[in-house]
This record gives C-alpha cells, structure tokens and sequence, in this order.
C-alpha cells in the first residue's frame, strides 16, 4: 500500500502556527454544532500567542485580559440546533445563533482571523469538517484546507468570501452588532483585488455543487478521472447527489468511503449499499488516518467526520473540494434550497499520476451488519429538535433587553414565558414579530441578574416544548473569574514580572488564595509581602511603574495602541485604574505603601509625556482618560495626607512638600539611571 498523499495535523495546532506571532484585530467562526465551553477553553487560546496556565480559571482569567487588552473583537455564528447547553460561555465573545428557514441547517465551518504583523496585514480562512466540539477538534478524523489573503494582494475567491459575509449578515436580525464580520469585510473590500486566473474557489451555497464544479474544471476531465469521496452522512433515500456528480464528471471510477461505527458495522441501510455498490466501489480509509492511539493497538478506530471530495486526473492533475459538504441533497443543492454550507475547491500540483486515497473493499471486508441512520445523526439534516426563531440580547452598559421574533421562519406565539434556573423572569402575553422589542426594566433587571451565572434561559412559547437558548451580551459583561480581586501589591508584582511565564504564577497563586478563601474581595495580604523591610516596598512599587512604563511605551511605538490603553485606561484586574481601586479600598493598608503607589500613578503620565512623536499623540487623544487617572489619585493621596500627624498642619504642609519635590526629581531621572 502507498503512502496517503494527505498530510496530517491536529487542528489547533494548523491555526496556532498559521497565526504565529501575529496580533489578531478580528476573527470569526462558524460552525454548526457548537460547544461554548469547550471553545472557551481549547480553541480560543489559539489565536494568542502565549504559555497559558494549564488551570481552567487561570487560562480564562488570561484570555478575560487579552480580550480586554487587545480588545479583539471575536464573533461565533451557530445553528441554534447545534448548541451544547451543558455548560455557559463565560468570556466576552459574540456568540450568534441561526435559524434557516424550511428547517434547512447553517452547516460552514470556517474560520477567519484577521491579523497583523509589523504593519501587515493578512486574512486567515480556513475552512474544514470540524465543529467547534471537542469531536471536532480533539477526536474525530476531519478535514481542513488554510489560505491567506494579504493585504494589497489578490485573491481568487475573495468574492465568494464577501458572499459569505453577506450570507451570515442577513440571516441576522436587522441592526445587529457584527464588529468582527465588518473588519473583515472592510480589509476585503479595500485591501484585496480578485484574480480571475487563480486554481482556489471556495464554494458558499450560490449554486448546487455540480453547477459550481463545472466550469471550474478545465477539459480533459470527463472519461479521464477517478472520484473519491470522503462523507460520514448519506441521504438513505436516493443517491441523487453521487448520481449527478457521476453525469458531471464520467470518471472511469468512484470510491467511497464507507462510515462504520466503532464495532464495524456499517452505518448506512443495505438498500442504499447496494443501491451505491451498483455505480461505485465502497472503500475504506488507511489505518494511518484511523488510528487513535500510536500506542494502544487495541484502541478503537476515529470516528470519520470528514468531507473531502477528490478528483484524480491522468495526467497527475488533482482536485480537492475540502470543507462541510455532506453526500446529502440538503448539503449539494445550494443555499437557497439547502444548507448554508462551506467548501474549499482547490487545484492541487502536478503529479507523475493519481494518487488514490481510498482502498477498495473485497467481498471479505464488505459489512455483515448494516445500521439504520439514526434519527438527527447527520449534522446537516432536520430534525426533531426545537428551535424557536428568537433572538434574546442583554446590553450590560446599558442595563436594558430586547427580543426579536423572525417571523419569516416561524409565526409569533400568542404568548412566551422566560425564565432561568426555574426562576421566572417575564412573560410576554403579545409576542410582536419582525421588530426589536424591549423588555420591561423590572424583566430587563431580572435577566441581568441571572446571566452573572449563566447565559442560558429557557423559553417557552405557547404549547411549544420549553427551549434552553443562549443570550447575546453586548456591552462590558462582568468578570467570568469569580473572586478575583487582586491586592495593590500583586499588581505592582504582576507589573514588574519580567515574562508572561511569572504573571501566570502570581496569577495562579492568586486564584488558589481565592478559592481556600471563598472570595479575595476581603483579602489584603500581599502574595509577596512577608518580611519586607520599607526599602524593599518602595522599591519595588518604582520597580512596578518602571516596568508598566516600558511595556506601555513598547506597545505604542509597535502600533498596539490597544494594548496600551489598557494597561493605563481599561478595565481588569492588573490595570492602572484597578491599582488605584485597590488603594482606594485598602484604608486599612499601610498609609507609606499607598501614598508613594499614588504618587507613582499621576508621575508616570508625568514621564510619558517627555516622550514626543507617538506617545504624545497617543497621550493627547486620551486627555479625558488621563486627567480623570490623575484626579482620582490626587485626590486620594491628599486623603492620606489629612491622616498624618506632624504637630500641626504647617510642619506638615512642608513635609510633605518637601518630600514630593524631592520625590519628582527622583522619578524623572533619566531613562538610563532608571535601568540602573
């Protein structure tokens, strides 16, 4: 047996490495099935590069801040029939679930990362068979194509990605936020050319898949090739879809896969084995790609949720068609009649011959048993779940909620009741389709209190079975770590950590106190603080200045100006302003420690401004932010102040004025007495 010709790789592994160091402005996936949980925690951290903590509340901590400090913006669009409800999404990620109308599915799975690099930028698309499950990125055997688009380039199938754009946009309630869709969109339209020329096509749903193989295949491709093709899912009641791509092509041979289950068994009824024995061989996959365990002979076989169609010409042409596309009518006849569905159709290199994937099966291995598909066993199919076409969303800076009923998919129930847990939370006794409607303030409230613990309600409407659906939240939803409140001290610590390797220990030390605590709000104690003399304080609260310092001015002359409003704007648990909520808070704390923290706040922004070019302009279009930064620690330092005693207010007037002078002097030595 030959080698496969089809290379392998664990998915998130072929994101991480396509990404690298790159910064991501934007990204979106789509998928059907969808797992928030799972995402959350395994495939999100891909699009940073960065050593995460291997502990779940530390990793989200960690992305909770790479969100707020990239302030990335991150969408996913589902098939409301896919959700996982077992577990809430708890980051601030845009979660977007779809109805289709007719009980068609929204079947891509696609990723788009918009992302930059020394002031280039590019797309990443990738378009594979891969849910976002942990099937579909850890278990089951998928298939995946990567391309990348530059900036000021051309691209052969950037129509077809703006037409899926387009798509998901309007199966969207009007006026809904799509900040990651309208970058990419934007970097499109403005810094991509098409090329009519190119071998790469991505297939959307505009035309039944035969249609759109057509023209895209040069002569000397009927009565000359061989089709293999890769499905877990059939439709058992006709071969229409193989038929038609036979009528198309002529190849003087099909293959396909046959989808087993984990006992052998044949997971298609013997009336359409037979019906396909007749135009096709059924063949199998090599144990290479099957095999789950290196290790573990005994161990049972991948499950196959591929869908790769290939093409073998006899000249050494090959052709791939890599993505979402079932052997399924739903999944074959476009959009408008089926599925939303996502493929790359790619022109490989030349080879000396075929390649064949596929091994044909003798009478010994054909199946003894043959399974019925079970009911809603292919992803891409109708089944008899539920779904309601209502859009649920709560604006947390706003405080308010809305809904929206599609009536083009489904009639307005006379009345909908919402409630989470088995709390009520209102009942709507007029359903109004077709128009955002505002819920009530008390509702609004009610709902907002619920999703600080999960972003799950369930819905239900008319006499229809109750639905477990998931909000969309807009706006700063609160922190997903629950407890994490981070003593003055720790920041400074976390600041003048001189890698990602030793935040991520302070970070870790700090959820461990928290959890034998209960909840750090009250916690005081320093990680770091036992037997520290005043000079080890004081130096290293300079030490965690200097060290924001740097990192703020680093990630302003790189362009990350995101980046840095954080550190000195935006709201976590390692920022300036909670530094200075800390101190605030903090009354007992000791009055040294927190007036020199103080001073050190309002004489940072003293320093950056020495710094002329991009720092002062970044600076000047922050000049509310900053001056409310050095109100609030004026303010409280000259509390502190009022609280020491120096036998009378004029010896401490002069104290303190004479100590502040010296004080600014100090802090606005040169930057090379600073490194020393």
């Amino acid at each position: 047996m030959m080698a496969s010709p089809i290379p392998q790789k664990a998915l998130c592994d072929a994101l991480r490495d396509a990404i690298g160091d790159s910064h991501v402005e934007a990204a979106l996936f789509t998928t059907y099935a969808f797992e928030p949980s799972f995402f959350e925690e395994n495939v999100l951290p891909v699009l940073w590069d960065k050593t995460l903590s291997h502990n779940v509340r530390a990793r989200l901590a960690q992305m909770e801040r790479e969100l707020l400090k990239m302030n990335t913006d991150i969408a996913v669009y589902y098939d409301r029939a896919g959700l996982d409800t077992s577990a809430s999404p708890l980051l601030r990620v845009k979660y977007h679930g779809i109805v289709r109308k007719r009980g068609t599915r929204f079947h891509p799975k696609v990723v788009l990362a918009l992302v930059a690099k020394d002031g280039e930028r590019r797309l990443l698309v990738c378009v594979s068979s891969a849910n976002l499950t942990e099937a579909g990125y850890f278990t089951n055997l998928e298939c995946a194509h990567i391309e990348e688009v530059y900036e000021n380039g051309r691209c052969s199938f950037r129509d077809a990605l703006r037409t899926f754009l387009q798509n998901i946009r309007r199966s969207m309630p009007p006026e809904t936020e799509h900040a990651a869709l309208d970058a990419i969109a934007r970097f499109l339209h403005r810094s991509v050319g098409n090329d009519d020329r190119g071998k790469k096509w991505l297939y959307v749903g505009g035309e039944s898949l035969t249609d759109f193989l057509e023209p895209k295949l040069v002569r000397g491709v009927r009565d000359r090739c061989e089709l293999e093709i890769v499905s877990p899912y059939f439709d058992e009641e006709d071969a229409a879809p193989l038929k038609a791509l036979q009528e198309a092509l002529s190849p003087r041979e099909t293959r396909i896969y046959l989808p087993t289950d984990e006992h052998g068994n044949a997971t298609c009824s013997a009336e359409y084995f037979a019906t396909v024995k007749k135009i096709a061989t059924w063949s199998d996959l090599p144990a290479e790609h099957l095999r789950s365990s290196e290790k573990d002979n005994k161990a049972l076989p991948r499950r196959v949720h591929a869908k790769h169609y290939r093409i073998l010409v006899d000249d050494g042409r090959e052709y791939s068609l890599v993505g979402s596309v079932n052997l399924t009518n739903a999944a074959h006849d476009g959009a408008n009649k089926g599925n939303q569905e996502a493929a790359f159709f790619i022109q490989e290199k030349q080879h000396s011959g075929p390649r064949p994937l596929l091994e044909p099966l003798d009478k010994k291995r054909e199946p003894k048993k043959f399974l019925e598909a079970k009911d809603g066993g292919s992803d891409d199919v109708a089944t008899d779940v539920v779904i309601l076409p209502l859009t649920l969303v709560y604006d947390w800076s706003e405080r308010t909620a809305h809904y929206f009923w599609d009536k083009k998919v489904g009639k307005p129930p006379s009345s909908m009741a919402i409630s989470s847990a088995g709390v009520p939370i209102t009942t709507i006794s007029l359903v109004v389709g077709g128009e955002w409607q505002e819920l009530l303030p008390n509702a609004a409230r009610s709902l907002g209190e619920k999703l600080r613990g999960t972003s799950f309600v369930t819905v239900k409407a008319d006499d229809l079975p109750e639905v477990i659906m998931l909000v969309e939240e807009t706006g700063l939803k609160p922190s997903c770590v629950a407890g994490l409140r981070w003593t003055a001290e720790d920041i400074l610590l976390a600041w003048s950590s001189l890698s990602d390797e030793q935040r991520q220990i302070v970070l870790e030390r700090s959820l461990e106190i928290a959890g034998s605590l209960g909840d750090t709000g009250g916690r005081t104690e320093s990680l770091e603080n036992a037997g520290k003399s005043l000079f080890d304080t004081v130096a290293g609260i300079y030490q965690g200045f200097f060290r924001l310092e740097e990192r703020v001015i680093g990630a302003v002359e790189k362009g990350r100006h995101k980046e840095a409003d954080f550190l000195l704007f935006g709201t976590g648990y390692d920022t300036l302003p909670a530094l200075l909520d800390q101190i605030e808070k903090d009354e007992a704390g000791d009055r040294v420690k927190r007036y020199i923290t103080l001073l050190c706040a309002e004489a940072i922004f003293t320093r950056l401004l020495r710094r002329e070019g991009a720092m002062s302009n970044f600076l000047a279009e922050r000049q509310d932010k900053k001056t409310e930064i050095v109100r609030r620690a004026k303010k409280s330092a000259e509390r502190i102040r009022e609280t020491f005693s120096f036998g009378d207010d004029v010896h401490r007037q002069k104290f303190f004025k004479w100590f502040e002078r010296w004080f600014q002097k100090n802090v606005m030595r040169d930057d090379e007495e600073d490194a020393g």
